[in-house]
């Protein structure tokens, strides 16, 4: 039986300024992981911002703690997946996500501001998956159209197919249409999931003669 991974709150999270991360423990069994959540994660995925008053450590802290439920999955997928390295330290940075892979081709990297709400938008997508998030992989792409238009493409795949959505720049900035374009993306690929369970369903109740 696989053991269950645990988030002990002894020791308690706390703010490692040399490394600018948040440091929480994990466990497996006996085994004892290093949790470590960067700076760069938690002001472009978590909202942290800085307040001279309050001291960068306890936003920091802070923050952690309004998002401790989905920064423990980003660290529980790194443990399932196995991509813990000597030392047992799982780094969580601003391209560490709980899917099951994310790829992001070359021209999509290529402007530094849009790459950024790439990251972003996958992250909001990644909260809208839940717990689905875990078996499905992420593609963006960055194309011309037949007319010369400028898209950022995002793709989603698991078991049952591949879907995927065309983005304008304008579009990516605009949160509210975004959020709609991502929850029809995931209906559409939990369509094609219901379709290909029924189809299995109905072929297992005909077999053939």
């Amino acid at each position: 039986m696989t053991e269950q991974i645990i988030f002990p709150n002894i020791p308690p999270a706390r703010w490692v300024s040399d490394r600018d991360c948040v440091e929480f423990p994990a466990m497996r069994g006996d085994e004892k992981y290093r949790c470590l959540a960067t700076l760069d994660l938690l002001y472009e995925r978590f909202g942290a911002s800085f307040d001279d008053s309050t001291g960068h450590g306890q936003l920091m802290l802070r923050t952690y703690e309004m998002s401790r439920e989905r920064l423990q999955q980003m660290a529980k997928a790194q443990i399932l997946a196995g991509k813990v390295p000597k030392g047992n330290e799982i780094l969580l940075k601003s391209d560490t996500y709980v899917f099951q892979d994310v790829k992001f081709s070359e021209s999509a990297q290529g402007n530094s501001y849009y790459f950024r709400l790439l990251r972003q938008i996958t992250g909001d997508l990644e909260q809208i998956l839940g717990s689905s998030a875990g078996f499905v992989s992420v593609e963006w792409d960055h194309i011309h159209d037949a007319a010369g238009r400028v898209l950022y493409t995002l793709a989603i795949q698991d078991f049952s197919g591949r879907v995927s959505i065309a983005f304008t720049p304008a579009q990516l900035v605009h949160s509210t249409e975004t959020q709609m374009q991502l929850y029809r993306l995931w209906g559409d690929l939990l369509q094609h999931r219901n379709h290909k369970q029924l189809r299995e369903l109905q072929s297992a109740g005909n077999p053939e003669e």
